[in-house]
C-alpha cells in the first residue's frame, strides 16, 4: 500500500507509481487492457502515446486513479491506495522508485522522483523469511474505548542479528499502555532482553521490544515460530485515512521509524 498527500490546490488526479523492474506491480483484480478506460481504478501504464510530457515511456508502471476522493487534512488531501508487489530475493536492478501526481489534463503537478529503498548488505538482508504480519482484534474495537490488538508473525526461519522489533501503530489510534496494562509476547522461546527492560512505549504511536543480547555470535538470532504481540490500543473516534500499522525488524536497539533502513527492516 502507499499513501500521498496532495495539497488541494494541485488537483489531482492520478498517481503514476513506477518500480524497479525486478519487483514487478500489479493492480488488485488487475485489468488486462493496457488501454483500459479511465474509469478503472487502477491499470497498467506506459506513456506510450506521450500523454505525460517529458517523461518517456515508463516500465513497471501502475496508473492509480485518485478520483475516489482524498481525506482533507487543513490544505492537503489524504490518499491511500494498494497495489500487489512481488520481491525478488535479492534485488538486481536498483532499488529507485518513482511517484508522479497528475493532473487531469495529464501535467505533472506533484511527485518524487528516484525514492531511495534497502540496497546494501547492511540495509538489506538476504535469506530473511518471514511471513506477512496478520493483525486482529481480542474482541471488536469500538471508537472510542481501547481494546487489545494481536500482532502475529511467523519467522519461517531463523532471523539473524536483529536488535529490536518495531511496532508501528496509524495515524490517530495510540497504545494504552500502562494504563490498560503491558505488551505480552506470546511465545516462550522468543529472546527478550533479560539485562533491561525489554519494552519501551514512551512514544504513543509505536512500541519497541528489545531483544537480548547474544552470548556469542553463533547465538545471535531469532528462531523460527510464530510469534504474537499484544498491545493495549487506544481506538480513534474518527477513523484515518490509512489504518496500516507496520512492523519491523530492527538491526539497532534504538529505532523509532520503519522506514529508516538505516535502522531497521520494514515489512
Amino acid at each position: 500500500a502507499a499513501s500521498f498527500t496532495i495539497p488541494v490546490a494541485r488537483a489531482p488526479k492520478f498517481a503514476i507509481v513506477t518500480a524497479p523492474s525486478d519487483f514487478p506491480l500489479t493492480c488488485p483484480g488487475e485489468v488486462d487492457a493496457p488501454d483500459a478506460p479511465q474509469e478503472f481504478l487502477c491499470q497498467p501504464f506506459k506513456n506510450k502515446n506521450g500523454q505525460v510530457a517529458g517523461v518517456g515511456m515508463l516500465n513497471n508502471s501502475l496508473n492509480v486513479s485518485l478520483t475516489m476522493g482524498g481525506v482533507p487534512e487543513g490544505s492537503n488531501l489524504i490518499y491511500s491506495v494498494i497495489m500487489g508487489l512481488e520481491t525478488p530475493i535479492v534485488p538486481q536492478n536498483g532499488m529507485l522508485w518513482d511517484v508522479r501526481i497528475i493532473d487531469e489534463g495529464y501535467n505533472i503537478v506533484d511527485g518524487a522522483i528516484g525514492i531511495r529503498a534497502p540496497t546494501s548488505g547492511s540495509e538489506w538482508m538476504k535469506d530473511f523469511y518471514v511471513d506477512a504480519p496478520r493483525l486482529y482484534w481480542e474482541s471488536p474495537p469500538q471508537a472510542g474505548e481501547s481494546e487489545v490488538a494481536i500482532i502475529e508473525v511467523n519467522f519461517a526461519r531463523r532471523v539473524k542479528e536483529v536488535r529490536a522489533l518495531l511496532i508501528a501503530l496509524p495515524e490517530r489510534y495510540r497504545h494504552d499502555i500502562p494504563s490498560a496494562g503491558s505488551v505480552v509476547v506470546e511465545n516462550e522461546f522468543f529472546p527478550l532482553a533479560t539485562d533491561r527492560p525489554w519494552s519501551f512505549y514512551q512514544n504513543l504511536r509505536w512500541v519497541r521490544i528489545l531483544v537480548k543480547t547474544p552470548e556469542a555470535e553463533g547465538f545471535d538470532f531469532i528462531p523460527g515460530g510464530t510469534n504474537r504481540f499484544r498491545i493495549p490500543t487506544m481506538v480513534p473516534t474518527t477513523m484515518p485515512a490509512n489504518k496500516e500499522w507496520y512492523f519491523a525488524l530492527c538491526r539497532e536497539d534504538t529505532c523509532e521509524d520503519v522506514d529508516n533502513a538505516e535502522e531497521g527492516y520494514g515489512d
